[in-house]
C-alpha cells in the first residue's frame, strides 16, 4: 500500500514538473527590439501556440511551442521542417532573448533577438 501511495505521489510530481517546463508564463504580443527594432513580433497564444509575424507585411507563421531549460522548441503548425530548438532566456516579465530565428550563414557567430512586450 505504501508503494502505491509513493508511486502516485511521484507520478503526480513528474506530471507537474513536465507541465512547468512547458509553461514560460509568456502571453500576448512581444515586438523585436534588437537587432532591428519593430521588424517582427511574436504573439503567444493559449494552448502552447505562437504566431511569428513581420510588421508591415502579410507574413504570419504559427508554431506549437515547448519550453525547457534555456531552450524553446518550435514546431511549424504544418509540421514542415520538423521541430527547431533555439536558445531562450527570459529576462523579466516583459522581455526575453531568443537565438536568431531568421536564416543565417552557418559559419556566422550565434546571434540573438531581443523582444519586449
Amino acid at each position: 500500500m505504501k508503494w502505491k501511495i509513493l508511486l502516485l505521489i511521484v507520478s503526480i510530481s513528474s506530471m507537474a514538473a513536465c507541465k512547468k517546463n512547458n509553461d514560460s508564463g509568456l502571453t500576448g504580443k512581444y515586438v523585436e527590439v534588437t537587432p532591428v527594432e519593430g521588424r517582427s513580433y511574436l504573439k503567444f497564444l493559449p494552448g502552447g501556440l505562437m504566431v511569428r509575424g513581420e510588421n508591415n507585411t502579410d507574413y504570419r507563421d504559427t508554431f506549437s511551442v515547448k519550453f525547457s531549460l534555456n531552450t524553446i522548441t518550435l514546431t511549424h503548425k504544418s509540421n514542415y521542417g520538423g521541430a527547431i530548438k533555439h536558445e531562450f532566456r527570459k529576462i523579466d516579465d516583459r522581455s526575453f532573448e531568443i537565438e536568431n530565428m531568421l536564416p543565417q550563414i552557418p559559419e556566422a557567430p550565434k546571434s540573438f533577438m531581443l523582444f519586449r512586450k
